[in-house]
Formats: structure tokens, sequence, C-alpha cells
């Protein structure tokens, strides 16, 4: 049962004093909006869109499930239980504990909790009596930050809702809470995702109160979060509960959203905190004991270099388990057509790779370092170090800076290293994804690239190398409450983000024009793409054909998705 917890619940014995209290509650109906959901009642309070200053109702910090605490820790969570009286959903709930470099000061901070699981839902069409009629489509964003880091609260709803659409954030366990494995049945993994589910799976049974409707549900998301959407289109747990996946800048067939040696770092992890590290049981049963936030601040063991590879702690294939949420390799389901059959929209960004390779090029220190350790350096930096053989690590460094700078060094040809680091861990393995969805499902494909740069500073802003970032697009849809941003307020950032956001309807609703974009299908075996450059009907579709793909293909990494894709294609 929930408490209050700094929370308003008024809580009541008397049946008749519920009564009495609904009652009295009653009277604040015209300015705090109010919904009974399965467990109980919530009020929540209204908000203003950003352009139509159109009012809409906002519930936040609704819990979705119990606190994954204590001896829950490491496990699947449950689902949250019924409260008396109101809940009051005026304040988002704590981020989910993390060890997180986006902070004001921009250093390395463990902060957050453990009690986290907790979503917003964002809505203009509060239902009035009984009628089901218009019901709207819902947008169900997952956020990212490599599985590590983030939030869903600064994902802000302002633009979204000068549309007819339901929105709902949320957080989900990241790091080891979210996604240590000991690859058995001690704990599987993926928490995180599962986490994902449980919210998805509450809005499909709740969202109808708030005049969404369940039956059409779209799942988006960006980097992890797109990932996140990619893993749910593969998960058999998952079919059914959406209608459009929105996979914006991360991919199952990226090289981070797949975790490798997962047991090999959970035994580090205990050891480091004083734990055994043999017999997983005992393993988890003493991690069990030790304080969350000492737990979530040895994530940095596992970050050798700047904060690469950025994703330690992530999604994996599970053993075979009941309550797997994926238990074959990712390419394997995609192949076999055993994903759901969706329609798609995938994107990057122009310059991907300035996330996290921003930092690199624009400290000179750093660059310097990369160049007398580039054999060391570069599998962290590309997330290759557990997918190379050591004896095969000074071969590949050798043919990856042939390729791409040729015989410079990194510090003159910064730009090129921002192509590396955005080819490997993003465009190539995005477009793959794409590609494949397209030639071997029924329903579309569509796919863009976000090449337009505002007068803002964006979410890498390096001034050496003035490029469109990885996130950059997210400003031109969320009202962001980060560092970077928010969109200028010059009349062609508001063109991208009306374009943007018409982009997302369009999509969500069916309703694509596509005798202006056709969808991948039209331009296999190329990657056919809407270049957005600016926020008119003037952005072109483009056909690349690229040997980038063969390149890293052919490296030989033995990430099995690499490998098979090269001998099935």
């Amino acid at each position: 049962m929930w408490g209050s917890s700094g929370r308003d619940v008024r809580s009541v014995c008397l049946a008749g004093i519920v009564v009495v209290l609904r009652l009295v509650e009653g009277s604040w109906s015209q300015e705090e909006p109010e919904v009974e959901v399965e467990q109980g009642l919530l009020r929540g309070k209204y908000m203003k869109s950003e352009e139509l200053k159109r009012s809409f109702a906002a519930f936040l910090g609704v819990p979705y499930a119990e606190p994954p605490v204590g001896p829950s820790r490491f496990k699947e969570a449950n689902p949250a239980g019924p409260w008396l009286g109101v809940l009051n959903a005026t304040n988002f709930g704590p981020s989910c504990l993390q060890y997180s470099h986006f902070t004001q000061n921009t250093k390395f901070e463990v902060y957050g909790s453990e009690d986290c699981l907790y979503l917003n839902v964002y809505t203009p069409n509060l239902p009035r009596g009984k009628s089901e009629s218009g019901l709207l489509d819902v947008i169900f964003y997952i956020h990212g930050g490599a599985f590590m880091f983030l939030a869903g609260h600064p994902f802000g709803p302002e633009y979204l809702l000068d549309r007819q659409i339901v929105l709902v954030t949320f957080n989900y366990r990241l790091g080891p809470l979210g996604f240590l494995s000991t690859e058995d049945s001690i704990v599987p993994g993926n928490n995180g995702l599962k986490d994902q589910l449980l919210a998805l799976k509450w809005v499909k049974r709740n969202i109808k109160k708030f005049g969404g409707n369940p039956n059409r549900i779209s799942l988006a998301g960006t980097s992890a979060g797109g990932a996140s959407v990619h893993y749910h289109v593969l998960s058999p747990r998952t079919k059914g509960l959406f209608t459009h996946g929105i996979i914006m800048s991360g991919a199952v067939l990226n090289p981070w959203p797949v975790t490798e040696n997962a047991l090999e770092k959970a035994r580090r992890l205990s050891g480091e905190l004083g734990c055994p590290t043999e017999n997983t049981a005992e393993m988890v049963d003493c991690l069990r004991t030790r304080p969350a936030d000492h737990i979530v601040g040895k994530s940095k063991l596992f970050i050798p270099w700047v904060y690469n590879p950025f994703t330690p702690f992530g999604p994996v294939v599970e053993t075979p388990n009941p309550s797997a949420f994926i238990q074959k390799e990712p390419l394997d389901i995609i192949l076999s057509k055993e994903a759901s059959d969706v329609p798609l929209l995938f994107s990057y960004t122009a310059d991907e790779g300035l996330y996290p390779g921003g930092e690199i090029i624009k400290n000179e220190k750093l660059l310097e370092e990369l160049d007398s350790r580039w054999t060391e350096l570069l599998p962290h930096l590309l997330d290759y170090n557990f997918t190379i053989p050591q004896t095969r690590q000074k071969e590949v460094a050798d043919k990856i800076k042939s390729f791409y700078l040729g015989n410079n060094e990194a510090k003159r040809v910064r730009g090129k290293i921002i192509q590396m680091v955005g080819d490997r861990l993003f465009a190539v393995g995005i477009r793959e994804s794409a590609k494949l969805h397209a030639e071997l499902y029924q329903s579309p494909s569509y796919a863009y690239v976000f090449d337009f740069k505002g007068p803002e500073r964006g979410f890498m802003d390096t001034h050496i190398h003035d490029g469109v970032s990885h996130g950059d697009d997210l400003a031109y849809l969320f009202k962001k409450d980060f560092p970077w941003g928010p969109i200028g307020s010059d009349k062609e950032s508001k063109r991208v983000s009306h374009f943007m956001i018409d982009m997302w309807m369009n999509f969500i609703t069916d309703s694509m024009d596509t005798t202006t974009w056709p969808d991948l299908k039209q331009s296999l075996p190329g990657f056919g793409y809407l270049e957005v450059k600016s926020g008119s009907a003037s952005n072109l579709i483009k056909v690349e054909t690229s040997d980038t793909e063969d390149f890293w293909r052919e490296l030989g990494f033995q990430e099995n998705v690499k490998e098979r894709l090269h001998s099935e294609l």
C-alpha cells in the first residue's frame, strides 16, 4: 500500500468518509484535474502548450511499480499496489540512481534513488463522464542516456501538446541496478527493459482514463531509448502492446546496446564491494546488502577513458527462462521474421559522433593521448574491447586509422574522428537495421537524417567542429530541461520543430505521404532517407550506397551481429 512519502495521500478507513472526502475535493475539479486509475485516484495539474497556449492536464510521478529495493533489488519489478484517498500527482518522482556526467558541473556524479519507477502522463483530452469517443493516439517515450543515466521528466510536453496527442514519459532502472546480469537464473538481466514493459502494460490498462487510445500506442525513443524501442519490436513479451516504433539514434545492431562479458563485470563489481565472486547466488545476496549508491559509483571502473565505453551495463541476451525479455541474438530474431511487424521510423543525426567524440576533439591533451595510445584506447572509444581478440587489436586499430585518418594525426583531422565514431557507434547499425526491416517485413519502414543546425548551442558544442550532434534533434520535439538548447526563437528553428512534430504525427496516425517520402523498400539495396535540413517541404529524399558498412563488417568483430550479417546477406 502506498503511503504518503512526501505525497498528498489522504488515507481513510470508513466508506462513508470516503464519500464525504470525494465530495469536498470535487469542488476543486475545475482547477485540479483528477483521474481514477486501477490503483486509486490521482490529482494532477494543468499546464499550457508552447504556442497555442492550450490547457492540458499533467499527472506526474505516478507509481507504476513497487519500489525495487531491499530483497527486490536485481529482480523484475512488481506492479504498484493501491493507495487510499487521493495521490498528489503534481511533482515528478525521483530519477533512478545513476552515475552521470550530465550534471550542472559536467563532472561525474552519483544521484537519484532506487525508489524511482514513476511515470508522467500529459493529456489534452480528459474524458467527461463515461464517454469513450474521441480517444487520442498515445506516444510512449523512452528516454536515452546509454542505459546509464537521465530520466523521463526532462523531456517536456509543451511542443507535442500543441497537437491532439497523449504523451507518456517515465523512469526505468539504469546501470548495474537495471542491467546487472549473472548470465543464469539468479539475475538473468534486462530488468531495465522489463521496467519499460511494466510501464507500457500500465499504460495499456489505464490510458483510456486519460483520453488515450490503448489500441493506438506508439513507442518512441532516442539513443538508448531508440535501442529500447527496437528491443520491444523484437521481444515476444511486448507483442500486441503497441502499433508503431520510432527508433532515433540507436538500434540493436549498434555495438553498444548488447552487453558482452556480463558475468565477468558482475564478478568484478562484487569483488570491489567486498562480496563473493564465484557463487552467483551468494554474490547477489551480498550485493543486496551494499548501499545502492556504492554499487552505482563503481560504474567508473568500467569506463576507463573519458566516459567510454558509455554503456558498460546494458541489455543482454538472456539464458532461456520463463520471464526472458530476449533470449536470442537480435539479428537472429530479425532474420527469422519473429519481430513485431509494425511500421518503423529510423533516424540519426548528421554528426552523431560528436557524442562522445566532441569531448575528445576539443581537448588537445586527449587528442595527443589518443594518437599516442591509439591501439589501446580505440577499443574503448569504439566499443570493441570484448569483441576482438587481443592478438588482433593492433591490426584492427591500424585498419580503422587507415580508413578514416589515412596517415594523419588525430588532431589534424578532427572531423574524421567524429565521422569514425558516428559510423561505428550509430549510423552503420541504424542503416543496417532499417534496411533489414524494410526487406523482411510487410509493414513500411522509413528513415530520415537530421541535419539542421540552429542558432543555439547543441548537445556537444565544441566550438571546433560545428555539426549536428547526437541528441540535437530532441530540442525540436521536446521542451527540454537540459544545459543545452532549447531551440532558438528564430522562425526557421520553429519551422523545423513544426516539421518534426508533423512527421511524428503523420507517422503514428498512418498519414505518411508516400508519394513524396516512399518507404525504404523502394530504395533497397540502397538506403533511402529524408534529409531534414530545414523546416520546409524542400527537404530531399536521398539514396545512399556506401562502402562504410562493408568496411566495418569485414573487420570481423565477434559480435555475431556483424559476422552473421556478412554471411547471410
